[in-house]
């Protein structure tokens, strides 16, 4: 497995804070396609379930998927907690490589409401932020395409 660094940030105008919260990616990579587990400290202050991650990256863009197994949210005040009356959510990243930092950098979000309008037409609401992910050195070595 590799470790890749990264951070994410909340968007100020849908949590009320902008706060830096740093993560790990362990992950397997292999055919453009990763494969792991994720780590962060708001998360793992709550709870020592793992959080699973998968994705690919295919040229400069990456995408991958965090798959909480608890609900947790934070408060106007950045204050994390689990909320057990909801089932775990997912954490969507999208993003491309920018070369001037040697860093992946994107948007995250995740499906926060979901309220059928008629048969066919949901209407959904997200909240998200801001992310940058570092790679080793020998990782970056294995991306065809990346630059």
């Amino acid at each position: 497995m590799e470790v890749w660094q990264g951070q994410f940030e909340y968007d100020k105008a849908d949590y009320g804070f902008d706060t830096v919260v740093k993560f790990e990616l362990h992950v397997k990579f292999e055919n453009g396609s990763l494969e792991g587990i994720t780590t962060d400290p708001e998360f793992a202050e709550l709870s020592d379930l793992l959080v699973m991650v998968k994705g690919f990256v295919e040229g400069d863009h990456i995408s991958f998927v965090k798959s909480y197994p608890l609900y947790y949210e934070s408060d106007e005040n950045g204050k994390s907690s689990i909320n057990e009356s909801k089932k775990g959510h997912d954490v969507v990243y999208d993003g491309y490589f920018d070369p001037t930092v040697n860093k992946w950098t994107g948007h995250w979000e995740i499906l926060t409401d979901e309220i059928k309008v008629d048969v066919e037409l949901y209407e959904q609401h997200y909240v998200g932020g801001i992310w940058e992910l570092e790679l080793p050195f020998d990782s970056l070595n294995n991306f065809e395409n990346v630059s």
